[in-house]
């Protein structure tokens, strides 16, 4: 049994509902005006962001980290992952590689170029702590798939290799046995040979630190403390 209108009481009759379709609203012209003036400052601002990321692109890499600094919309703009696919690294001096690759892992960095990035801060060599920094930073940014080296030790090579197997392309302009050396033409292996020992002549004598005279003849200090160390056996022997 289905209940019907007739069968109930007035105060519990069921509402009849209309199906036919109201008359629309047509909106005033106070309400055009406005919808039309927001729908122009959306045009000019994303016709502004095209502009702005099309003098971005041609932008070098310091000179886009510069940018970055400027302000909190340039910030924005200027780390949009599309700029970061390719980065060439030459001319740029990294002091902390750690926050340099959360960095790289933030905007998706694809391909990575460290030619002309590394020594600069030691006269053009490239010390066996800082390789041991780059194998242990660069494998943790897991979006590359391309690497390159302007000269790289044979041993760093293996490694990034081993800890990096998802990459697709890696390179080096020329490949070396030993872990420490002159990135540049003009430092040569018999210079930087010279300065070492010129460095634990200075420290077996006592005329300086360690630190110092690894400062001063631009060499590694890590190696510096194993010759002077090497050189103080041979010499009790």
């Amino acid at each position: 049994f289905q209940p019907t209108n007739d069968f109930l009481p007035v105060s519990e009759k069921m509402p009849i509902i209309s199906t036919q379709s109201r008359p629309e609203k047509k909106p005033s012209e106070e309400t055009k005006i406005s919808r039309r003036n927001f729908l122009n400052s959306f045009r000019m601002l994303q016709t502004s962001f095209t502009i702005m990321m099309k003098i971005f692109r041609h932008l070098s890499i310091p000179d886009l980290l510069r940018a970055c600094c400027v302000c909190k919309v340039w910030h924005i703009l200027g780390t949009q992952s599309c700029l970061w696919r390719r980065v060439f690294l030459e001319g740029v001096r990294i002091r902390k590689w750690e926050e340099a690759a959360r960095f790289f892992i933030k905007v998706g960095v694809k391909s990575l170029n460290l030619k002309g990035a590394m020594g600069q801060e030691n006269g053009g060599i490239v010390s066996v702590d800082l390789w041991d920094i780059v194998k242990r930073t660069i494998p943790t940014v897991t979006c590359l798939e391309e690497l390159f080296f302007d000269q790289v030790p044979a041993s760093i090579l293996d490694t990034i290799t081993e800890k990096m197997p998802h990459l697709v392309n890696i390179g080096a302009e020329s490949i070396t046995e030993s872990d420490c050396f002159s990135s540049t033409p003009m430092l040569s292996a018999a210079k930087t040979v010279e300065s070492m020992s010129h460095a634990v002549e200075a420290v077996t004598s006592g005329r300086m630190s360690t630190n110092n005279a690894a400062r001063l003849f631009r060499v590694s200090e890590k190696d510096l403390i194993h010759l002077t160390q090497r050189t103080a056996k041979l010499t009790s022997d």
